[in-house]
């Protein structure tokens, strides 16, 4: 029993001697390992121990590292096995090693639902764990270590929260993770957690820790509202006794919220007569503002209906949005195509025909035309013709005037003594057509007319004739309105 106490004093002298010392070891090229001390000293009645040591990559490429430790029974071995860096880029590793129910006393009550109920107060001893470290690049070419933790009796020590904070990327896609450890618990605690972020609280909560429950890893969201920077994390524990007096533990530490960009557009599409409608609603997931850049393509006709409840500028193949959105923020950016106003020329043009055939149709007389008795010659074409142009009253009582306007081509000449009942009033000869008029007036209801004559051309005319519309201007109280009636084509 003297020589197990004296080998145990010693272990802890050496212990403490190489404590504050880091010691170097590397592989001969890929990377370097760094550690403070290979050994650690536990009381039996919270077996748990942590080794940390930091792992440089001194090669000239990306490598991917490599830590392998066999199971123990007894003992939940945790740690990240997996490890890229980059060249001169360092990292530090943390392996934890913690008793499970599997861990022998040699004297120990085991119970199904609960992981420990007592331990053996007397119980010590040493436990020791190779650590094999190699990289992709070399893997026979590996640092092996040895750690050793040291079980020593149970001793009455004060209660102490220990703090750990993650040393992984920190964004609003990746939560900041921390943990923390109740050493030398002994019965079932409620403590304040409090997280500041440069003395700002950033969650406060309660939590319970007992001896069977006493190492609880911990994550916290990151708010996009947190702009990208350097922060001072503060993490404070309070455990308050029966008197409300406080008992505090803190933990502070440096960390750097890193950007992330994260803008997502949704859109959506609604048709109707009058309208194509497209919504794009935009939200910024992300901590940093984004520009959201969207060009449209049209031709200038599409444009003339674009609309749009944003500002936009034209470019050479359309239109482009640029939208400005800050951290958490939403827009909805609407641009549509009104085809109203296609509607509305549509309408016009339809009244304007709706007019036109009212004019045409409205006419109170009922008026005929015919050419008839035309002559030809061959390779000389049309030689003459007859008109006759006849009209009826059948709709208004009485018209006060009438007037009938009939042109022709100037290459055709009337027929000497041609005209039937009536001659012309007005003979009118311009640069490419004469104008015949004749005027009525008091003209009753089935009163009717009709004019006749005949058309010559000596040296005949080859090809169609088409004479123009005939006009027809009335005059009913007051009023004037003016008619058409067209001929029927002359093939020559």
């Amino acid at each position: 029993m003297k020589i197990t106490k004296l080998f145990v004093s010693f272990l802890l002298i050496f212990t403490l001697f190489f404590t504050g010392f880091a010691i170097e070891t590397y592989n001969g090229g890929d990377f370097l390992i760094t550690f403070d001390k290979l050994s650690d000293s536990v009381y039996n009645d919270n077996i748990n121990s942590q080794f940390k040591f930091s792992i440089k990559n001194i090669d000239s490429k990306i490598l991917k590292y490599n830590v392998n430790i066999d199971n123990v029974s007894g003992w939940d071995i945790i740690y990240d096995s997996n490890i890229v860096l980059k060249p001169g880029q360092t990292k530090d590793i943390y392996i934890d090693f913690v008793s499970n129910s599997d861990f022998d006393f040699s004297s120990s009550v085991i119970s199904s639902d609960i992981i420990k109920i007592t331990q053996n107060e007397d119980y010590s001893g040493i436990f020791e764990f190779p650590i094999l470290i190699n990289s992709d690049k070399n893997i026979n070419n590996s640092i092996s270590l040895k750690y050793t933790i040291q079980i020593l009796e149970k001793e009455k020590l004060p209660v102490k929260y220990i703090t750990k904070i993650s040393t992984g990327d920190i964004s609003p896609k990746s939560s900041l993770k921390y943990t923390i450890y109740a050493k030398n618990l002994e019965t079932v605690q409620t403590v304040n957690i409090q997280l500041l972020l440069d003395d700002k609280i950033l969650n406060d909560f309660n939590e319970v820790f007992s001896l069977s429950n006493n190492y609880k890893i911990f994550s916290q969201d990151i708010s996009t509202e947190l702009v990208p920077g350097i922060y001072n994390l503060k993490i404070i524990i309070k455990l308050s006794d029966d008197e409300g007096k406080y008992t505090i533990w803190e933990e502070s530490k440096k960390i750097l919220i890193l950007k992330y960009s994260n803008l997502k557009e949704e859109l959506t599409f609604k048709k109707s007569l009058l309208k194509d409608i497209y919504e794009i609603h935009l939200h910024n997931f992300g901590n940093v503002k984004e520009i959201y850049d969207k060009e449209l393509e049209m031709g200038i006709v599409k444009y003339l209906f674009f609309g749009s409840n944003y500002d936009y500028k034209n470019t050479d193949n359309g239109i482009k949005f640029d939208l400005e959105l800050a951290p958490s923020e939403d827009k909805v950016l609407i641009y549509y195509f009104s085809y109203l106003g296609i509607y509305i020329i549509l309408f016009i043009f339809l009244l304007l025909i709706i007019y036109v055939y009212y004019r045409k149709n409205s006419n109170p007389l009922d008026v005929e035309t015919k050419i008839y008795e035309i002559k030809t010659v061959v390779y000389e074409g049309v030689k003459s013709l007859k008109i006759r142009i006849g009209f009826e009253n059948i709709k208004e009582s009485q018209i006060d005037d009438i007037k009938i306007v009939f042109r022709m081509p100037i290459y055709l000449n009337i027929k000497d003594n041609s005209f039937l009942l009536s001659e012309p009033k007005k003979v009118l000869k311009g640069k490419s057509q004469y104008k015949l008029i004749w005027e009525f007036k008091n003209f009753e209801k089935n009163d009717s007319r009709i004019l006749g004559f005949a058309l010559i051309n000596n040296k005949g005319i080859l090809g169609d004739i088409k004479l123009p519309d005939l006009e027809i201007e009335i005059k009913i109280k007051g009023k004037i309105r003016k008619y058409y009636k067209s001929f029927q084509t002359i093939k020559g």
